[in-house]
């Protein structure tokens, strides 16, 4: 089975960025364009590290059913990293900091290594139902379609919906190779990956 076969394709897009995107891409708002200009600087590590976490178990992954859906989150996650590098390299050339999210994110993934293999799948099961929330939102309702530009619209509507095709991935390899027990498995990666 492929991550297509379990609902789970990876789509191998390649966004054209305008060369002259609008500087204000959000709401013609300088704030909340930054916020998602911020937001996308994120994702690239953050999903790197999704899916370093989810891959340290692939071994004991023997459903062939989920074992296709590992696969196909891996592939959309590292699409997404990839379309949002280059949206992010628009960003900077826009005058950007995108290297304060970056940073940031840097050093908190450094103190994420720290931990077991099993809490940094459970944080990123966390993060993974964090970002599904968001997706949800994004395509349910018109609001976000309607504030923000055409330039970089579908990107993050697929990415959206990405998230929701494989929002479950990462919290059924987490339940399959099981907790440090009932709640303290669970309340630890709630306190690391919020703080």
């Amino acid at each position: 089975l492929t991550g297509g076969d379990v609902g789970i394709p990876p789509r191998h897009l390649d966004f054209r960025l305008p060369e002259q995107m609008v500087r204000w891409a959000y709401a013609d708002n300088a704030t909340a364009t930054l916020f998602l200009a911020m937001l996308s600087a994120i994702f690239p590590p953050g999903e790197d590290f999704f899916v370093r976490s989810v891959i340290h178990f692939r071994d004991r992954v023997t459903d062939p059913e989920l074992r296709a859906r590992v696969a196909g989150f891996t592939a959309q996650e590292v699409i997404h990293s990839r379309e949002h590098d280059r949206l992010n390299e628009a960003f900077r050339s826009r005058g950007f900091p995108v290297h304060v999210p970056e940073s940031a994110v840097a050093l908190a993934l450094k103190v994420l290594d720290r931990t077991s293999p099993r809490q940094q799948l459970a944080c990123t099961a966390l993060m993974e139902h964090f970002t599904a929330v968001m997706a949800e939102d994004i395509l349910g309702s018109d609001e976000f379609a309607e504030r923000v530009h055409a330039d970089i619209r579908e990107l993050w509507h697929w990415h959206a919906l990405e998230e929701l095709e494989h929002k479950s991935v990462t919290w059924d390899v987490y339940e399959l190779i099981g907790t440090d027990g009932p709640e303290r498995g669970r309340a630890a990666p709630l306190v690391v990956a919020t703080v």
